[in-house]
């Protein structure tokens, strides 16, 4: 399989997982699910883009190996969402 369409499908899987473990413990969320899901799902989707197209650009562009490009890609990916997550999905309604 192509690396940067199985790292897609990876990085898809696992919306519900985060999902849970960042609306109950990372941000201790009291939101509404409608509004918090779809504002998680908006971010993470973009953000899956972001991971696709620095990893293809490492690899394809870059000739690294799919593992480094990997570890690099989601270390950038994982600050981006962690701090876009907090100050835009989680954050209370009333302070947006």
């Amino acid at each position: 399989m192509n690396p940067s369409i199985a790292t897609s499908i990876g990085f898809a899987a696992a919306i519900g997982v985060n999902y849970h473990f960042q609306y109950h413990w990372t941000f201790a969320a009291s939101g509404s699910h409608k509004s918090t899901f779809t504002r998680y799902v908006t971010v993470t989707v973009a953000m899956m883009f972001v991971n696709t197209a620095i990893f293809w650009m490492l690899t394809e562009q870059w000739g690294f190996g799919y593992i480094l490009a990997q570890c690099l890609a989601t270390g950038v990916v994982m600050i981006a969402n962690f701090n876009i997550n907090r100050r835009y999905t989680f954050a209370s309604l009333k302070s947006l």
